[in-house]
Formats: structure tokens, sequence, C-alpha cells
């Protein structure tokens, strides 16, 4: 029996001091992320309250418990440290012991100061041993959720906002009109962009309620909300239905990449192992004709339906065309599709081909080389949602080409990810906050937005390169870049998609319907980017020779610039 005393002693010591290390490991990945979000150490507070317990309950004494307690502590940086530089290398390891030693220090003399209050609590009179240690508890827990409603960047958006997102509410056993009433009440005090789109949604809503009358299926109440929706012209503003997941396993498409140059639809680039490759496209050529019909009459006949735009608007003028080719050029595997193209030489040939459902694998998300020129480059095909390994294989790269006499970083064809990542990685170029903006909803909560740096900073040039294709936190990490005096963006306007999902809810006959709260704004509360894109510094426009000559017109710009800024 003694025995079985004993092990199960060792066995609570040895799981206390494993959730104290995880505590205090997440602790310090804590205190790092939000330091370069710039809100400093938000909820802060909450991880005093381990050491105060500790040195309440403590039986040994003072000396032994302090060490006891440090083990966790230090084995929990020790891990980080170690996680630093195998993702990262020693160059992330010195700068975050510069910005943050001093933080990490205070925090480790306030634990200190926690646990001889709790130590001190202990050996006092009957009235404070009972009550001291609860009475300062509710206060750092107070103190913890007073934060979450201090309208700054941390506790605004990611932890109130953004985190909302991945929390479904639940509407199944709803009745239509009541999950309407909710999903518009939501908008109507949410959604930011009403004014700035011009976009008259009391008429909106009364057109959709009056098809509620109507509805006898699921289906259609999905399509009533997809066709509503669809007035906000909001790609972040999304509608998934069971129907629709069915499609997708079976999607496929022509796999290749199109722009409209002097009104002609030309091929950017063909995917490999595709129905474009198969049917003999190059970059260059120009599409004529679709399904018999010229390209003009073929997307004329395209419906606005779920596509997220309408016809005249701003983002349609930008992207209306291309919108409308891709969804006729899309279908099921095994659909047939007659294109019509003509070649460098002018030569017009027709071809009838079905569609083939590509592989897509996934690349990584950074990778990076010395050019010839002496420049370093790096692409980043997406800002991954990867709190661990995304930053680290930016700073890794960035190691390798330090001694480089200027870089270009490539984030053309960047779908978007996580601003709360991508604004990190700018933090490398700046040795002093960047306030760029800010996000904003219609109740105008405002959160500012912060490039904070991240020693060492890499003092010489950077040209970034930008396109059409860069959304989202793409867009985020290009109009922040913008404020930044050593950047220079190259290319052609972003994409314009800058809202912030907010919100996921479940709709009756399981469909998914994700809404936004709030938008990018500049620093004083103005709407900016969405629909409209961020400018570069320098245009470079598509030009139908270089296509069929696969010259880079963008990276041989970018180099230019920066040969002229090293010398």
């Amino acid at each position: 029996m003694r025995i079985l005393k004993i092990v199960l002693k060792k066995i609570l010591i040895g799981s206390g001091f494993t959730v104290l290390t995880l505590i205090y490991l997440f602790f310090i990945f804590w205190i790092e992320n939000f330091h370069y979000l710039g809100s400093e150490f938000p909820y802060l507070f909450i991880f005093l309250l381990p050491p105060l317990i500790i040195g309440r309950i403590s039986r040994r004494t003072m000396k032994k418990t302090i060490m006891r307690w440090l083990i966790p502590f230090m084995s929990a940086f020790v891990t980080y440290v170690i996680i630093v530089v195998s993702y990262s290398g020693l160059m992330r390891l010195w700068g975050w012991f510069g910005d943050l030693g001093i933080s990490i220090l205070l925090f480790g003399a306030a634990s200190l100061l926690m646990f001889y209050t709790g130590w001190f609590f202990k050996n006092s009179t009957k009235l404070i041993k009972k009550w001291g240690v609860s009475a300062i508890s509710l206060i750092v827990i107070f103190t913890t959720i007073l934060q979450f409603y201090i309208p700054n960047y941390s506790n605004y958006y990611y932890i109130g906002e953004g985190v909302l997102t991945y929390i479904p509410q639940n509407l199944n056993d709803k009745s239509y009109q009541e999950v309407f009433d909710i999903l518009c009440t939501y908008l109507d005090k949410k959604y930011p962009y009403f004014k700035y789109k011009h976009i008259d949604w009391e008429k909106v809503k009364k057109e959709a309620q009056d098809e509620l009358r109507k509805l006898k299926t699921d289906e259609h109440f999905h399509n009533v909300i997809i066709e509503m929706l669809s007035h906000l012209q909001d790609p972040h503003v999304q509608v998934y239905t069971p129907a629709m997941k069915k499609g997708y396993k079976k999607y496929a498409s022509l796999g290749a990449r199109f722009a409209s140059i002097d009104g002609k639809l030309i091929v950017l680039e063909t995917y490999s192992k595709s129905t474009a490759e198969k049917i003999g496209l190059r970059p260059g050529m120009e599409i004529i004709k679709l399904k018999g019909k010229p390209i003009a009459e073929a997307l004329a006949e395209v419906s606005d339906k779920q596509m997220n735009l309408k016809r005249g608007s701003k983002r349609d003028k930008r992207f209306g065309d291309l919108h409308r080719f891709y969804r006729l050029i899309s279908g099921s595997e095994g659909d047939k599709i007659s294109i019509s193209y003509v070649d460098a030489d002018g030569i017009e040939s027709t071809v009838n081909e079905k569609l083939i459902k590509l592989d897509w694998k996934r690349s990584k998300p950074i990778s990076y080389k010395r050019l010839k020129q002496g420049f370093g480059y790096i692409k980043i095909s997406y800002m991954a949602v990867d709190l661990l390994a995304f930053v680290p294989a930016f700073d890794k790269a960035l190691e390798s080409l330090w001694d480089s006499d200027g870089l270009i970083i490539d984030i053309r064809g960047n779908p978007g990810g996580a601003i709360v990542l991508s604004d990190q990685i700018l933090g490398r170029f700046t040795d002093y906050k960047v306030w760029y903006g800010g996000i904003i909803n219609s109740e105008r909560k405002y959160a500012p937005l912060i490039v904070v740096p991240r020693h060492p900073i890499y003092k010489k040039h950077i040209v970034i390169l930008i396109d059409e294709r860069c959304g989202s936190a793409a867009d985020f990490f290009s109009y922040a870049a913008s404020h930044i005096n050593r950047i220079k963006l190259v290319g052609r306007p972003t994409r314009g998609v800058v809202s912030s999902p907010s919100k996921t809810m479940i709709l009756p006959g399981n469909a998914k319907v994700q809404l936004v709260a709030s938008g990018l704004s500049d620093k004083i509360g103005n709407y900016v980017v969405e629909w409209v894109g961020v400018q570069p510094d320098v245009l470079i426009p598509y030009s139908i020779e270089d296509i069929r000559s696969s010259i880079d017109r963008d990276l041989i710009k970018a180099i230019d610039i920066l040969k002229k800024k090293s010398l």
C-alpha cells in the first residue's frame, strides 16, 4: 500500500511538471507572437496564477519549492529554443533574445513575486490564509477577461472576431424564416461594405424575403441565400452546400491561366497533365471561340448568380470577363469542351476534348535562391496558416540570403492565409513600428494593424512582386509593405479581397455559410483595397510578346531597381 502511494505520488508530481511545462511552453509562444503583432502581452496576467498557487500549497521549504517550480519553466524555455533553432536557424534566436529578453526577465520577477505572495498567505493569519489567494486569483482572472473588451489588434480581431470563424453556429433545427432573420441581423450589424460598395441592402433583403414564401426544399432555400449574398460581391462570403461538395469531388477545368490584354483573351500558362496542355495551348495564344460561339457572345450568356459579381461594378470591370470565362471552361471530369484559338503565326485551330481532373499537389509555402546578379529571391506561394513553421521558414531563407545585395520577394499568385504571420515577415525590414491601417467594422470598432520590428533587421532594399491573383492576407501583406520605406512594389494591382471572415453558420440541409464582420481601413478609418487592390509603385502591364517569349518582365524590373539602389 505504501509503495502504491509512493508510485501515485510520483505520477502526480510528474503529471504536474508536464502540465506546467506545457503551460509555460504555450506562454513563451504566446508572448512572442503577440509582441510582434504590436499588442505587447495581452492576457499575460493569467500566467501568473501557477506560481501564486504553488507558493500557497507547497509543503516544502521555500528554496526547494522555487527550484522545483523552475524545472518546468526552464524545460519549456529550452524546448522552445530548440524548436526556434531547428526551424529558423540562429539568426532568429539572437533577435528573439534581443526583442523579448528583458520582458521575459520582468515576467520571471513578477512570477517570483506571486510565488512569495502565495507563500506569505500560507503563513499569515487564518483569514488571509483562507481567502488571500482566492481574492488575488479573481482579480487576475477579471483583469484578463477585461482585456477582451479593449479594442486593440490582438483581442478584438484575433480573439474576438477572428476566432469565431472556427466556432460555427448550428441553425439546422430552425425554420427558414428564423435562419434568414439571424443571418440578416448579423450582416445588418456587422458587414462593413454596404455604403462602400453602394449596395441597396434593404432592397436585396426584401427580394429574398419574397422568395422565402415560395420555398419547398432546402436546396431552394440555399439558392435564395446564395443569390442574396452574391449582391455583396465579396469572395470571403461563401455558401457551401451538399450539392457543391459532391461537385467538388468531380470538379475539372481546362487547366490554364489567362489574362485579358488589349481586349484579347490570352493564355498565360498551362498546367502539367491538363486538358489545356493536351490540346496544345501555349502561352501567348489567343482564345477566340468557346463552344462554337465568339468569346464575347459566350461570356454574355453567363449568369451573375453564384459569381459574387454584378455587371458594371468596379469588381466586374476588373475581373468579370475572366471569372465568367473560368466558369465556362470548368465542369465535371469527362465533360466535353470545344475551344478555338489562334497561335503566334495567326493560324486558327478548333479542338474538342474532355476535361481532365487535375491532381493538385500543394508546394512548400516558401522557397528561395540566390540570383546570378547577387540578389536574394524568396518565393512565398501562400501565407500558410502554420504558427510553428511558416515564419521560421522565412527566417531561415532570409538568413541564407543575408549577405545578398538586395532582396526580391515574389508573392505573385499568393491566395492568402494568415495576416498574423505575414505581418511578422515584414518586421524583418523595419527598425521602427509601422502603423499601416486597421481592422474596422460597421460598428466602427477599430483594431490597429502594426508591423513590429523583428531583430536583426535586413537593411538593404527590397522589391516585392505582386499581381492580380494576390488576395486576402497577400493583399494585407502588400498594403502593409507599401508603408515601409525600403520596399518597392512591382507588377500589377492585387485582387482586392480584404474583408475578414468572422462567423460560420450551419443552415438547414447542412449547408455552411461564411460571413465577414470587418475590413481593412487606413489609419483614419476609411476602407481601402477591397475591390481596387493594392497599387504597385511600378506598374508592369502584361505583354503578349513577353508571354510568348517567356520573359518575366516583373523580375527584370525588380533586378534593375535593386541594381540602381545598390550603386
